[in-house]
């Protein structure tokens, strides 16, 4: 079974991405705040997804360089959806080891998608 990690401090859009995430048993989705960094090591996800948005850009960025600073899920893919993408951010985000971007969209399949070819 392949366990995300969804980091999002967005309620509303962890609960429409459980909602239209359907990817049958073999995926559970887990949901934190970028604040629950602790909590992430104990699932052993296959991917991690972070939500960042303009209000929590720097949360969103500490807990990208975070994550890519542990041994032990610092190779897990990671795809940030942010409704924030200045040239200077994606630079950022992508050099901290972030695998992909996707601006934060109600189009669920897209995101889906990129979740899908991620985790090949």
């Amino acid at each position: 079974m392949k366990k995300l990690a969804l980091i999002s401090d967005d309620k509303n859009f962890k609960e429409k991405f459980k909602e239209h995430m359907e990817f049958g048993e073999e995926f559970k989705i887990y949901d934190f705040f970028c604040d629950e960094r602790e909590k992430i090591e104990g699932i052993d996800p296959s991917a991690v997804i972070i939500d960042i948005s303009r209000e929590n850009l720097k949360e969103g960025v500490f807990f990208l360089e975070f994550l890519k600073g542990l041994k032990s899920l610092g190779s897990i893919p990671v795809i940030v959806i942010s409704n924030y993408n200045d040239p200077d951010f994606l630079y950022r985000i992508l050099k901290e080891g972030a695998n992909d971007f996707v601006e934060k969209t109600e189009d669920f399949n897209l995101i889906k998608d990129r979740i899908k070819k991620i985790l090949g």
